[in-house]
Order: C-alpha cells, then sequence, then structure tokens
C-alpha cells in the first residue's frame, strides 16, 4: 500500500479528531485528558494550536484521507501521542510515521526528550513505540481510568534526541 507522511495542516484537525475520537472510545488514548468524544470547538482549538505551533502534527495519508496521525506537544520534553484507522492497523503504517516524527523532531534544536504513555494493554501501540527506537522507561499504575470506572496502568516510554 502506497501512502504519504508528512506534516499535518490545520484543514487535517477534523480527520484527526475522528480518529482520535476512535481511541477514546477503544480507551486507547491516555494522551488525551478527556473520556469524552471531541467537539467541533475542540477541533477548532487543535487547529488553532497547530497554526500557533504549539503542537505539531504529522499525518499518514492515503488517496486524501488521513488515516494515521500523531501529535507532539513542544517543551523541551515532547509529549506524543497517535491514532491510527482501524482499517489500516498492522501495515506498518504506525511505525514508519513514528519514525519520521522523530526523525522531524530531531532537527528542533531545542528539543531533549521524546514520551509517550501508553496503556499497558494496549500490544500495538507498545510495538510502535518500541520499533521507532523507544525504551520503556516506567509504569504508573492505576493511572488511566476508563468509563466503567476500571482503572489501567500506563507504560511511560522514552527516547533521547
Amino acid at each position: 500500500m502506497k501512502f504519504e507522511l508528512r506534516h499535518g495542516r490545520p484543514e487535517d484537525a477534523i480527520e484527526f479528531a475522528k480518529l482520535l475520537n476512535k481511541s477514546i472510545k477503544n480507551k486507547t488514548a491516555p494522551f488525551i485528558n478527556t473520556n469524552r468524544p471531541l467537539t467541533l470547538k475542540d477541533t477548532k482549538k487543535y487547529a488553532k494550536s497547530i497554526r500557533k505551533r504549539e503542537i505539531l502534527y504529522f499525518v499518514a495519508e492515503v488517496d486524501n484521507k488521513v488515516i494515521a496521525a500523531v501529535s507532539a506537544r513542544l517543551a523541551h520534553n515532547v509529549s506524543l501521542g497517535w491514532a491510527i484507522d482501524e482499517n489500516h492497523r498492522g501495515k506498518g503504517i504506525g511505525t514508519k510515521l513514528l519514525k519520521y516524527v522523530c526523525t522531524e523532531l530531531k532537527k528542533i534544536k531545542r528539543l531533549k526528550r521524546l514520551e509517550c504513555s501508553i496503556v499497558s494493554e494496549n500490544k500495538a501501540s507498545i510495538k510502535i513505540a518500541k520499533r521507532a527506537g523507544f525504551k520503556r522507561a516506567g509504569i504508573l499504575k492505576n493511572a488511566f481510568k476508563v468509563d466503567n470506572g476500571r482503572y489501567h496502568n500506563l507504560y511511560i516510554f522514552e527516547k533521547l534526541l
């Protein structure tokens, strides 16, 4: 399958929000501080953040449709989160996109460390992080609560630039 990796644009925010809403529904998005679906207002806020370069987005696109995305909140530590369309999982797109993101972020000299929090049961995202060169740095016990009141552990992964 042929796909394009590129920097996200403000107009990608709606497609990105759709991917995130699926991750929220599946309880695999601890990098989003909500269990409720993202609204149009949230999407506009993300688009504004993209324009202001507070958050960088990177996407994988097939036939002009965003099928995977990574967000990067910028500080000297960069907090990453990602979502991949369920029809395109298991094809290596997430790994290639995260490696691309790491390469692009390394170009920003003030950035020193990348990190991500992954629900301990999310084996696919753990594989993606490891394949992109991240190492498990620790565990946060019972740190992610889902709607049914159940708590999950979060693994913290890091990569030094």
